[in-house]
Order: structure tokens, then sequence, then C-alpha cells
């Protein structure tokens, strides 16, 4: 989804902005941000999916060429850095579209998101934990 940053995924977006407070004007304004860095990443995501094809071959060789895979992982690293110099952005601009008071709510509703998943985590670990 437009997944990145702000909880804008295509379907906490809208209910995080409704939570907020935000505008229909806001609303569309900060959905326009996110599709647009989304759009962008089309052949980010083509290069990744190829350079993780590559290095799967390259680790399947009878020798693996060390020289090789960290060349292909320092490519890797170098999208990745792309990408997310594109959604941090995306985040910096939608936040302009919101005000002070908006971005503190919704920083508050991720910190509560964040515990809720970290309780959740902590649950299953102990679940999953043997008995003795």
């Amino acid at each position: 989804g437009m997944g990145m940053g702000m909880g804008m995924g295509p379907m906490g977006a809208g209910r995080q902005l409704d939570r907020v407070g935000a505008t229909a004007d806001q609303k569309t304004r900060i959905h326009a941000i996110f599709k647009a860095a989304h759009d962008e990443f089309g052949p980010q995501r083509d290069t990744m999916h190829k350079l993780h094809q590559q290095m799967a071959q390259a680790m399947a060789q009878p020798v693996v060429n060390a020289a090789a895979v960290e060349a292909l992982r320092q490519q890797v690293s170098t999208n990745r850095d792309a990408i997310s110099k594109r959604v941090t952005q995306a985040m910096v601009d939608a936040g302009t579209v919101l005000t002070p008071e908006q971005r503190q709510k919704m920083a508050e509703q991720r910190s509560q998101r964040r515990e809720m998943h970290e309780r959740h985590r902590n649950e299953m670990r102990q679940l999953d934990s043997p008995k003795g």
C-alpha cells in the first residue's frame, strides 16, 4: 500500500486522519503526497527484486564470490536508502499539511499502538516459551 510512515497504509490512513480531525482537503492532499511517493517506487521495487534474484544466484554458485556478493549488498543498501529518503520526504510533506495539534495526536496514537504491539509480542513470547 501507500504504506510508509505516519501509518498511511491504504486501510489505516483514512481512519487515522479521521481520528486527528483532518479535513477533506487535508486528506486529499496527504493521500496525493503518499500516492506520488508510492508511484515513484515502481522502478526501485523492480531493481530490488532483480538484486535479490542476483544475490540468490550468487549464493547458489559452487564457489561463492564474496566480492560479487558484497557489491550486490551495497546496491541493495543504496536502493533502500533512496526509498527511505523518499518516504521521509513524503512524511515531512504530509506533516506540513496537518496542524501541530493533529501531528501531536497522531504521535500519541502511534505511541499507543506501539505499546499495544509490544504487549502482544510479549504475551506471544510467554505462550511460546517452554514451561518448566
